[in-house]
């Protein structure tokens, strides 16, 4: 695993926007002297890094691919983070270090989006056909909460929107 020493020597990170600067690199990093100079003619101040298919950026170091946001962790911090890296705007490939918060899997999925299929328009709300009623429910620590039914899907975000502010904190989002 990466040190943050290592990660510093072999590339820059700028906080206020989250990307990182591949650095010249030592010839000791290398098998062959000529992979070096043709590394370091090709990577030296460009940008380091790729998007996985989650949107999250990736950075390959020696082989090893690491997430840019755990990698901002370490470069800041000085120690891997013990939790999951939430980014707090939802953006994942904003990895600057304001946006970036260490958070347990319960707080991380409390900002997450609304799911692509979701049909009510509305986070934690569903249309239960059995009460022919919209159902407002919310997930915390792996446990679903049911909150309740309502006769529209507003008044069944709004419910849902008071429990997630309560139950989630600042990690909630209702969007």
């Amino acid at each position: 695993m990466v040190t943050q020493e290592y990660l510093k020597l072999i590339l820059d990170y700028n906080p206020d926007t989250g990307e990182f600067i591949w650095k010249q690199r030592p010839k000791e990093h290398f098998k062959k002297i000529r992979t070096c100079h043709m590394w370091n003619a090709k990577w030296v101040g460009k940008k380091a890094g790729s998007p996985e298919a989650s949107g999250h950026m990736q950075i390959a170091i020696d082989g090893r691919r690491y997430k840019s946001h755990r990698l901002a962790w370490l470069y800041i911090y000085g120690v891997w983070p013990t939790k999951l890296v939430d980014h707090a705007n939802g953006i994942t490939d904003d990895n600057r270090i304001k946006n970036l918060r260490e958070a347990s899997r319960s707080q991380n999925a409390a900002n997450s989006k609304k799911p692509r299929n979701n049909t009510s328009g509305f986070k934690g709300v569903c249309w239960d056909k059995s009460s022919q009623k919209w159902h407002a429910r919310i997930t915390v620590n792996k446990k679903e909460i049911h909150i309740g039914h309502f006769d529209c899907a507003e008044l069944a975000h709004l419910a849902y929107s008071e429990y997630a502010a309560k139950l989630q904190k600042q990690f909630a989002r209702i969007d």
